[in-house]
């Protein structure tokens, strides 16, 4: 049975195979078979310039893709006597995923090209001839000179100028009635090709849909007619067109030619933006409040000098670069000097209504007229930004008002209150600091201008202002040389130190007690020696008792050590020493207590309260609190403890940020709140004496739960008490508030003679600290930007007569 069904089926393929030849029997069939797939010319550039090296042609599979191509030819046709001059088959090859397949003369000026026919530069004759498709062997069945024939036709297209030369082709490849396609409709012949617009339409042996746009082998055909700029004055996009009413652009991707007048010259690509502001002259703005009239232009060195208030055109291509609608890709800038216009400034009022008030203004020229401050400067030295701010600086909304609705209300007031001024450059970490200082060398929180114009950018999630006139603060948050006079009283000081580490960070994990953590602080030398003259000179000039510090290098002495040395360096042998922990904990930073002898006289061991203490307090996240009884000189007793609590930055696992206001963790250092009150009412270092004051950087404002923990248990916020609602230690995202604690047990409360904040960090620029990005031109060994939190400073009196004393009144300084 085998043996008989081979024989057939050997007979059959013989008869295929001789079919071909015999009369009559047509392989038009095969052409209209299943086998055949679903493929068109889709594009083809037939007239290029010079020895014609972008020629190609595409096809098109409908969107299939990796559709096979064996058993196709591609055959060029002559329209001067209808005969082939070339011919390729495309056995072994297959469209694009995509679906396109791409035969080109040069593939190096042919961007996705699939069969490079080199060296054919000249690949394509000029029209009137045509291109066809079929199935057959290009050796065979066309060999140069073979007469156009539609057996086995798969798809054609006969281009050219309307030619009775191509007469001939038509009546064969192409459907009845169908056009020659006009390579040179839009009088661009060189630059365009020919293509299916929409793209993929029309059908096999249909010229109905060609027309003439930018070449796109291998891809999309976008089917967008060319962009002149034209001349000055010629119709233009109107720039609120191109911005439309929404928060992008409608137009991004397209092509456009913009006139307006130039209201902001940021053209230098070494130093500034790399383009200029565009406004729409004020005779032609639209009537619409949600259109802008204004759009950066990004020339990028195209080399036309523009200067604000020139009319000036320009042709490119509309985008949005992280959330600012721009042109882009400049093909044309022309300077109109003999057209003059006027593009006015809008005048913005703050606080806005909503943040999507800003987006109208977007690009354009605008103008502040209320006085604005300085509510931050933390990358005014590394960027040349400022945040600015109207009706004072911003307070950070959990240390004023409760959590939830009430700060969540705050915080969208802070945002709608501020504005980001923006020095225009991409110059980081600029020398000389950009020139808005005014009076004084520095730029402090609390600064003023009385206005700003300039003009309105938007960029990494915030709307700026670049200044288009000059900008000079007025000084009116003073620095203050030294801490105010607070009396003979004891002095305890809680002092962030920012990360002081003996142990330059290289790079390698070499630090915390077990050396396999990743060391922190200076990273050379030079950084370490800057970093502990400052923190030096700040520790002597507080001339505290004793000294509760955070974030010094957890290790057994090394770094506690080196800093009381360079105190006593120059306070003198002696004046202060330390309490000796060794390393605390399992992080690479701990607390420190640094002491004077003269003043006071540790009494018993410290202790530390961690997770074996209670498991409430985290210590892989909170570092371990450190606490120490003092005696005075007249034998009263008081326990200071320090504390460094998990901080808002990173998230806690079951403990996220719930948007309260109070960020991530905050349930974890509840919990390290009340485990600190339960183990100090077991008075842990045995003092006999219920005074214990808690201080440290709690990572909590001070309306937030942990320091409402604290409250309820009868504790008193002394800073609260003495400096009021708006003290602050920190300043972040441009808000002020305080980090830094001073609490009071009930018994110690009333002993309280004073507390202070010597601002001379949270209002400083970090690019004057020691390693922040900073630059040695900037440094001083004053105490300034020493730390990026502020110290604060409590005075007490131990002493059982202390009712007979005065309370500094908070008011009166």
């Amino acid at each position: 049975m085998q043996r008989k069904l081979y024989t057939i089926a050997s007979i059959l393929m013989i008869f295929a195979m001789l079919s071909v030849n015999l009369p009559g029997f047509s392989t038009q069939s095969k052409a209209a078979s299943n086998d055949v797939p679903n493929i068109l010319i889709n594009e083809l550039d037939a007239d290029q310039t010079s020895t014609d090296a972008a020629e190609f042609v595409e096809l098109y599979d409908g969107g299939t893709g990796n559709t096979s191509l064996d058993g196709l030819v591609l055959v060029l046709f002559n329209g001067s006597g209808d005969v082939s001059y070339g011919a390729f088959d495309l056995n072994g090859y297959t469209t694009s995923a995509q679906g396109y397949f791409v035969l080109c003369g040069d593939n190096a000026n042919v961007a996705n090209c699939d069969l490079d026919v080199s060296p054919n530069t000249n690949l394509i004759q000029n029209g009137p001839d045509g291109i066809a498709l079929f199935v057959g062997d290009a050796t065979t069945d066309f060999p140069n000179g073979t007469p156009v024939t539609n057996t086995n036709l798969v798809d054609a297209v006969v281009y050219g100028t309307d030619d009775p030369d191509a007469t001939g082709l038509m009546t064969v490849l192409l459907n009845s009635g169908q056009p020659q396609v006009n390579e040179s409709a839009n009088g661009a012949s060189t630059t365009e090709s020919n293509q299916r617009c929409p793209n993929g339409s029309g059908g096999a042996r249909n010229t109905d849909t060609f027309n003439q746009f930018s070449p796109t082998p291998g891809e999309e055909n976008i089917c967008v007619a060319p962009v002149v700029i034209g001349v000055c004055g010629d119709p233009a996009t109107p720039i609120h067109d191109i911005q439309g009413s929404g928060s992008s652009s409608p137009e991004a991707g397209n092509m456009h030619v913009v006139e307006g007048v130039v209201v902001g010259d940021f053209q230098d690509t070494g130093t500034e933006l790399g383009g200029f502001f565009l406004q729409e002259e004020d005779a032609d703005v639209d009537s619409d409040p949600l259109t802008s009239e204004g759009i950066f232009v990004y020339d990028h060195g195209f080399g036309v000098d523009v200067n604000p208030g020139e009319v000036v055109r320009a042709l490119g291509t509309v985008s949005e670069y992280s959330g600012l609608t721009e042109l882009g890709s400049i093909t044309g800038v022309e300077v109109c000097t003999e057209i003059t216009g006027t593009a006015t400034a809008s005048n913005i009022m703050l606080p806005v209504t909503d943040m999507a008030d800003w987006e109208p203004y977007e690009d354009m020229l605008v103008t502040i007229t209320q006085t604005l401050y300085t509510t931050g400067n933390y990358t005014w030295g590394r960027y040349g930004e400022v945040d600015l701010s109207v009706n004072g600086r911003l307070d950070t909304p959990t240390n004023v008002v409760a959590p939830g609705d009430d700060a969540i209300a705050l915080e969208d007031l802070n945002n709608r209150s501020r504005i980001l001024l923006d020095d225009g450059s991409n110059v980081q970490n600029p020398l000389p600091l950009p020139p808005y200082t005014g009076e004084g060398s520095t730029l402090r929180a609390g600064d003023t201008i009385p206005g700003l114009t300039g003009t309105l950018s938007y960029g990494f999630s915030k709307y700026r202002i670049m200044p288009t006139e000059p900008v000079e603060f007025t000084r009116v948050n003073n620095r203050e040389a030294n801490p105010k006079d607070m009396g003979d009283w004891i002095k305890v000081s809680s002092f962030n130190v920012l990360n002081y580490f003996t142990t330059i960070d290289t790079g390698d994990w070499i630090c915390g007690p077990s050396g396999d953590m990743e060391c922190r602080g200076a990273d050379t030398e030079e950084e370490f020696f800057r970093q502990r003259e400052k923190i030096i000179t700040a520790t002597l000039r507080i001339d505290a008792d004793v000294f509760g510090l955070m974030e010094i290098e957890n290790n057994a002495i090394t770094s506690t050590q080196d800093l009381v040395t360079g105190m006593n360096a120059i306070a003198g042998a002696g004046t202060y020493d330390f309490i000796d922990t060794g390393a605390i904990g399992t992080d690479a930073i701990k607390q420190a207590i640094l002491y004077k002898p003269g003043r006071v006289t540790p009494v018993g061991d410290y202790k530390i309260l961690d997770s074996s203490v209670d498991e409430r307090f985290i210590d892989t996240l909170n570092r371990p609190a450190l606490a120490q009884t003092f005696e005075d000189n007249n034998g009263e007793r008081f326990t200071v403890v320090v504390n460094h609590l998990k901080s808002k930055g990173s998230a806690c696992d079951g403990d996220p940020d719930t948007g309260d206001g109070q960020g991530n963790c905050n349930l974890t250092r509840v919990a390290a709140a009340q485990a600190l009150i339960n183990w100090l009412a077991t008075d842990p270092t045995g003092s006999g004496d219920p005074d214990f004051l808690v201080i440290g950087d709690m990572n909590s404002y001070a309306m937030e739960d942990p320091i409402t923990t604290f409250k309820d248990a009868g504790y008193t916020d002394e800073i609260n008490r003495f400096r009021g609602e708006g003290a602050y230690s920190y300043v972040f995202n441009g808000e002020k508030g305080y980090l830094d604690h001073s609490l009071a047990s009930p018994s110690l409360n009333g002993h309280i003679k004073n507390v202070q904040v010597w601002h001379i960090n949270a209002d400083e620029g970090p690019a004057l600290d020691y390693n922040n990005y900073n630059q040695p031109e900037l440094y001083t060994t004053e105490p300034y930007s020493s730390s990026d939190h502020d110290p604060v400073i409590t005075s007490f009196d131990p002493s059982w007569y202390y009712t007979l004393l005065p309370v500094i009144d908070k008011n009166a300084e």
